[in-house]
């Protein structure tokens, strides 16, 4: 996005800075917010995911979350990527069926397929 809409800046020891205007960070925003909610939402699974061979599925029903439960996974993400996704290592760590918040709010599990 930095390269089609940006600016670029280099600093000291050679380091490259990007700028992007703010309407562009707004549509990057919403690119990869509608990128996980409808994959994950429709199909259960990123492409990222279809490559590891793991997928999101309703928790009980082994169905695809659908958008409601996708949304509500992909918007946790601000809570469970604080301190570099400490929170959600924790998280996963520490409860019983290895969920992250988004996923023990939106009723999900994460599965080998």
């Amino acid at each position: 996005m930095a390269a089609l809409f940006g600016t670029f800046q280099t600093a000291e020891f050679g380091h490259l800075y990007a700028t992007l205007p703010a309407l562009p960070t707004v549509v990057y925003g919403l690119i990869v917010v509608l990128y996980y909610v409808l994959l994950e939402g429709y199909l259960g699974q990123t492409i990222g995911k279809m490559v590891l061979g793991i997928k999101v599925e309703r928790e009980g029903t082994g169905e695809v979350p659908g958008l409601k439960a996708s949304a509500i996974r992909t918007l946790l993400r601000l809570v469970d990527g604080l301190f570099s996704y400490l929170v959600a290592f924790v998280t996963v760590v520490a409860t019983e069926k290895r969920q992250r918040f988004g996923d023990m709010a939106a009723h999900t599990l994460v599965v080998h397929k």
